[in-house]
C-alpha cells in the first residue's frame, strides 16, 4: 500500500464519519469557537 493510497483510505473514512457525525461535529465546532472567543475576549480585558 502506497502512502498516497493509505491517505486516500483515511480521507474516505473521514468523509463517512463526517457524514454520520456531522450534527454533533458542528455542535463541537460551535462550542469550541465560543470557548476560544471567550478566552480571547477575557485575555483582551487582562492586557
Amino acid at each position: 500500500m502506497t502512502p498516497l493510497g493509505n491517505m486516500y483510505i483515511h480521507f474516505m473514512f473521514f468523509l463517512v464519519v463526517l457524514k454520520y457525525e456531522f450534527p454533533r461535529f458542528t455542535i463541537i465546532i460551535q462550542t469550541a469557537y465560543l470557548i476560544i472567543k471567550s478566552i480571547t475576549s477575557s485575555r483582551r480585558h487582562f492586557t
